[in-house]
């Protein structure tokens, strides 16, 4: 769900909304289950970075 969010706002030009929904998603999972995110938030994230088509 996270990654969802994040890349339906990318593309509004809220770039940072999706960062931060992506940055809560990492904590969230950290915090909670002990686990890292999933390959896809990693590569969400990476292309958000680089300004990259979703």
């Amino acid at each position: 769900m996270p990654a969802f969010r994040a890349a339906t706002l990318y593309p509004c030009g809220r770039r940072a909304g999706a960062l931060h929904v992506l940055a809560s998603a990492r904590a969230r999972m950290t915090a909670h289950l002990g686990l890292g995110p999933t390959r896809e938030l990693k590569d969400l994230w990476t292309t958000l970075l680089r300004d990259g088509p979703v």
